[in-house]
């Protein structure tokens, strides 16, 4: 699979895009995922493999999957509140000074805020979050 960051790769390079093939540029076959799988399963995939699509393969190619697919498909979960600890007293029925924490569980990755790519390895860069691929270009 061919992606706009391969092709940007290779003119930060300084080659020639005009004289560059395609089979020099990617890398590997393409990542798949089968159209009844789990979106866990894409996830695993993209994370794994550190890629941000994924083909869609019953017999054949029959579509694509994307970053953006994935974080729109998914919630974010709801956690009940501890039944012991009231809410009003900030924290202080804990014994301590700790705030209450949020009731909501977020994900370990977040959106690279140069390329919208998922990931877990943002890195604040010039007052942006910046995934490993955006820090270096």
């Amino acid at each position: 699979m061919l992606t706009e960051r391969d092709v940007l790769s290779v003119v930060s390079e300084g080659r020639d895009p005009g004289t560059v093939q395609v089979g020099d540029v990617v890398v590997g076959p393409a990542p798949t995922v089968e159209p009844d799988s789990a979106l866990e399963v894409a996830v695993d995939a993209m994370t794994s493999r550190g890629s941000r699509r994924l083909l869609v393969v019953e017999e054949e190619v029959v579509g694509l999957v994307t970053e953006h697919d994935l974080l729109s498909a998914t919630t974010i979960e709801r956690y009940d509140e501890p039944v012991d600890v009231d809410p009003a007293m900030n924290g202080d029925a804990l014994g301590d000074d700790r705030a209450l924490t949020t009731d909501r569980a977020i994900s370990d990755q977040s959106i690279c805020q140069e390329c919208g790519a998922l990931s877990r390895e943002l890195v604040e860069t010039d007052g942006r979050l910046l995934c490993p691929d955006c820090r270096d270009v």
